[in-house]
């Protein structure tokens, strides 16, 4: 299909697949519906590998990238620039295509997906944004909208609101139906295998759940990082009740969270709105989570602060285990959450890409 309209595309992809370059795929797949896309991957480059290498190659690349959009534009200006824009150094980059879009007056789609410049503010955050400070910017929750607002000056009325989850298929509902109380109650962690990730807290919570008679089995899933790896089999080994599954994708990850009762995400790093906690939801899996960014804003009371994360998520688990009409009103209530979410953000997604192609 031809369209008389032009979006340019800036943002990594996979691979690799993290968060991040995962929804920017979804959200080139959309786009790519409604207009004509110039796509430029400003991912980590393999080329050079690591080293000094890697970083030569990588802004060799995004230099090759900002000279092709800049050559596009002068050739024919594109209707819209969409960005994921980056954290840290990429910044610099972006900056480039940001100005650019300024100089010919191409409206400009800024979408964040971290708090990390929201709240620890550079010279190089506070630039990038008073570039696009008049443009259109989206958000995955009121939280991170409030952080933009206040933090670089940016009004409300040009913030849109869009969660990770319009980006995701919702289960079909009969999916649902074969949940039932289990005994014993199976409890999960999804994620990668590193010590930032929680992998750890994890354990601490389903030993003490454990050791406290309560029945239960713990599952973890994920790519286990070498850092650690040591480490998380000695702890693994220890207790018989927990198992580890390897990675897990596709069909495996879909059994996954059709098989646990509770997913417990314990990390410690400074997240957005993890894709992990949006999935389970659309299963009807109950969360438990350490509050970080928009978690909050997603899970609401079932988020909770570091210092008393253990002793809430070994006492939720108990509760999940003895009370059966507690565990199925708490899968209710993930599933009718991921609903309201997918919702709200499909149709606020629906507004926005009729924008784009105005």
């Amino acid at each position: 299909m031809t369209f008389k309209k032009t979006i340019s595309f800036v943002g990594p992809l996979p691979p690799p697949l993290h968060g991040f370059s995962a929804i920017n795929k979804e959200m080139l797949a959309r786009l790519k519906h409604v207009a004509s896309i110039r796509t430029y991957d400003v991912g980590v480059s393999s080329w050079g590998g690591l080293g000094a290498w890697g970083v030569l190659a990588n802004v060799a690349s995004g230099f090759y990238l900002f000279s092709k959009f800049l050559f596009d534009c002068l050739m024919q200006r594109p209707t819209a620039l969409y960005i994921g824009l980056s954290g840290g150094l990429g910044q610099l980059r972006d900056a480039l295509f940001l100005v650019v879009a300024k100089c010919f007056r191409i409206k400009v789609f800024v979408h964040h997906h971290t708090f990390s410049y929201l709240r620890h503010k550079t010279s190089l955050n506070r630039l990038c944004l008073r570039i696009v400070r008049n443009e259109n910017h989206v958000v995955l929750c009121d939280g991170m909208s409030q952080e933009l607002g206040s933090g670089y000056g940016i009004e409300i009325d040009r913030i849109t609101i869009i969660s990770n989850a319009a980006f995701l298929t919702m289960p079909l509902v009969e999916e649902l139906k074969g949940q039932s109380s289990r005994n014993p109650l199976r409890v999960g962690f999804l994620s990668n295998i590193t010590r930032g990730k929680g992998v750890f807290e994890f354990i601490d919570v389903a030993k003490a759940a454990l050791l406290a008679g309560i029945p239960m089995k713990a599952e973890i899933g994920g790519p286990l990082d070498a850092a650690v790896a040591s480490e998380f089999h000695s702890a693994v080994a220890m207790e018989p009740g927990i198992n580890y599954l390897g990675a897990i994708y596709g069909e495996e990850k879909k059994d996954f969270f059709r098989r646990i009762d509770l997913l417990i995400f314990s990390s410690k790093l400074e997240e957005a709105e993890p894709v992990t906690i949006l999935e389970a939801l659309s299963f009807g899996v109950p969360i438990f989570a350490i509050d970080r960014g928009c978690i909050s804003c997603v899970l609401a009371q079932y988020a909770v602060g570091d210092d008393d994360f253990k002793e809430l998520a070994a006492a939720e688990i108990k509760r999940m285990s003895t009370d059966a009409e507690y565990l199925r009103s708490r899968r209710l209530w993930a599933r009718s959450r991921f609903d309201s979410l997918y919702k709200e953000s499909s149709t606020a997604l629906a507004e926005l890409l009729s924008r784009m192609t105005v």
